[in-house]
């Protein structure tokens, strides 16, 4: 859990960058928004997991 959150830190980092040298309506800013939203459907993903199986086993 702890790599996926420095992933999605630094790929937000990225994207931070993009749009300061490139502007939002950049497809490379485009592009890294979706790398972006990978990471934290992923990330959504396995706290949902987490949820149900502290919740199946209350």
């Amino acid at each position: 859990m702890m790599k996926l959150k420095r992933d999605i830190e630094r790929e937000r980092q990225n994207l931070h960058e993009l749009v300061i040298r490139y502007g939002l309506c950049d497809p490379r800013v485009l592009e890294q928004s979706v790398i972006l939203d990978v990471y934290i459907n992923e990330y959504n993903r396995v706290k949902k997991r987490e949820r149900e199986r502290n919740e199946a086993s209350a």
